[in-house]
């Protein structure tokens, strides 16, 4: 195996335990949403070696003010992302949250 396909192996990997982890410890999820930021805004040369290869990597949770300064500064990239359980916000940036549940507003598809 190249070790670029072992490193999306081992990207995807972290990003289900990451998510398993937050399901359960809901700390965690300032951690991925910053590791998931810093792919987006300030990517790995191997990461744009593979978003020219084709690959499509999928973010998960991001606030919708983060994913429209990512797609501003990024737009060459857009085709290499998939955004799902988008957060919407505010004018300010601040998650709108339902007033029946108290959580914050998401879409359920990409």
């Amino acid at each position: 195996m190249n070790i670029i396909k072992y490193r999306v192996l081992l990207i995807i990997t972290c990003l289900s335990l990451c998510t398993s982890v937050t399901a359960s410890y809901g700390e965690d999820t300032d951690l991925m949403y910053e590791f998931q930021l810093e792919q987006l805004m300030d990517p790995s040369e191997e990461q744009m070696q593979l978003e020219k290869d084709g690959y499509v990597f999928i973010y998960d949770g991001l606030k919708e003010s983060d994913i429209q300064l990512v797609l501003d500064k990024h737009y060459n990239r857009m085709g290499s992302m998939m955004f799902i359980n988008v957060i919407w916000t505010d004018e300010a940036g601040n998650p709108i949250v339902d007033t029946d549940s108290g959580l914050p507003l998401k879409d359920d598809d990409c």
